[in-house]
């Protein structure tokens, strides 16, 4: 038996989460200290489990979160799980039937099982005067291509992983709608502002030509600094026997190198704690990071003209042959002109009341537009995570419902979609010139094609 587990309680419990379809691997400490990336993909055996309970270096079991362990996410609550009572009181009823381990560090991990289990995400943010970028991350989620500690495991500091309520291997099954529910909380909690957006497309594009403009300074700048270097002076320390970095502050070896995964890009790294220096930028987060990625985030606060500008000179390239062009001045736009009204006469559903079909739209205009052009239900909701809202419940009580999708609003229209569990309308252009152009016959097949499964479907003009 695991020293971990003179009793033979070690092993029994791995069993008991194989059975349930849960795909495990053994941890010393709070890493698997084999490569585990085959578990993604399938579940253990029983004889393997039995193997890894027996090795000495086994202090416990993690569980492998996805689809390859049945839609198995968790929420994952630092901090003493400071931000756990808080999200309990926003979600209520919604989790009171889901499993809750303490880990050893006296976080807390809520579990729960979905048809579309995300990728690791962090969730909300609290004010950290201490961290480097002054936020210090205290709810992310634990899914496609991450694990979770499962009790009964010993943490580093001595203490065991214990469970609060229910087992891991009981977890419910939830809908789309209920998992959104359940993050939509978390983010309501965070307390990090979102980044600017780029808020034109002259804006879009002149961030591609920037970095297109450096693509000659990345190469060279890649070429001549490891990975390793830029690392290791900025505060990551090495683990010989993982074959890892630890992170400034951090106790467990959890920056990956490419080359120390089977098939993994060489000369990048992976930084998986949500408290890493370098996923305090959102755009960062969940990527591969190459040598030069380090120098901006991690050198230049995630400046780029800055790292750009300082690169050139340290490598001794001339700033006028890569210099940036300034960015053209742009005239001000008339406004659109109004949208031509139909000849055709109002959309009637055969079978059904001329409300039966609603349309979601997250703009009024929107939502005003359809309602003049096509004599159809509307209703306008805010953006993401705000659903659901009283809106998207009386949009529920519809029999036929479809969420307005604009190539621009993929995000948020999967989004909305997933959490009303409506069907997606994709236009093949903005709401105004569609409705300047298309026929009420042309709304119909747009309307058929939604309705029909798949719900992603993209419609295509007769």
């Amino acid at each position: 038996m695991s020293r971990a587990s003179p009793d033979g309680s070690l092993y029994a419990e791995a069993v008991r989460y194989l059975h349930a379809g849960l795909s495990v691997v053994p941890v010393r400490g709070k890493i698997p200290f084999f490569r585990w990336q085959e578990f993604q993909q399938r579940v253990p055996t029983v004889d393997e489990v039995r193997r890894w309970a027996d090795h000495p270096w086994t202090t416990g079991f993690a569980i492998i979160c996805g689809q390859v362990s049945g839609g198995f996410e968790v929420l994952d609550f630092d901090d003493h799980a400071a931000w756990f009572e808080p999200w309990v009181a926003q979600v209520r009823d919604a989790a009171i039937a889901l499993p809750v381990a303490v880990t050893g560090s006296g976080g807390k991990h809520l579990a729960f099982r979905s048809p579309g289990p995300g990728r690791n995400q962090k969730l909300a943010y609290v004010v950290d005067p201490t961290s480097p970028n002054g936020y210090h991350c205290l709810i992310e989620t634990r899914g496609e291509g991450g694990f979770i500690v499962a009790p009964p495991s010993i943490h580093p500091n001595g203490a065991r992983y214990r469970y609060a309520f229910g087992h891991f291997a009981a977890t419910p099954i939830l809908s789309i709608s209920q998992r959104h529910h359940l993050i939509a909380a978390a983010v309501a909690l965070n307390q990090k502002p979102p980044p600017p957006p780029l808020s034109t497309s002259t804006d879009r594009t002149y961030a591609h030509y920037r970095l297109a403009a450096t693509e000659s300074i990345i190469r060279r700048f890649n070429a001549t600094y490891p990975i390793e270097v830029l690392l290791e002076r900025n505060g990551y320390q090495y683990d010989s026997r993982r074959q890892r970095y630890r992170r400034p502050g951090g106790q467990s070896a959890s920056v990956v190198l490419g080359h120390t995964v089977p098939g993994g890009p060489v000369g990048k790294s992976y930084h998986h704690s949500a408290n890493d220096p370098i996923n305090f930028f959102p755009e960062a987060q969940g990527y591969w990071h190459d040598a030069y990625d380090l120098y901006v985030y991690l050198e230049h606060h995630g400046d780029r003209d800055q790292a750009y500008r300082a690169a050139a000179t340290l490598l001794n390239i001339p700033l006028q042959i890569t210099a940036l062009p300034p960015q053209p001045p742009q005239p001000p736009q008339p406004p659109p002109p109004p949208p031509k009204p139909t000849s055709d006469p109002p959309i009637r559903f055969q079978g059904a009341a001329p409300n039966s079909l609603v349309v979601l739209t997250d703009q009024a205009v929107n939502a005003d537009l359809l309602t003049r052009a096509y004599q159809v239900s509307t209703i306008a909701g805010p953006h993401a995570p705000a659903w659901p809202s009283p809106l998207a419940r009386e949009a529920m009580t519809y029999p036929h419902r479809v969420i307005l999708f604009e190539p621009d609003h993929d995000s948020t229209g999967a989004c909305v979609a997933g959490q009303v569990e409506g069907k997606i309308l994709r236009l093949p252009c903005p709401v105004a010139t569609f409705v300047q152009r298309a026929t009420a016959q042309e709304l119909m097949a747009m309307v058929r094609v939604a309705q029909d499964p798949p719900p992603y479907r993209k419609f295509a003009r007769a």
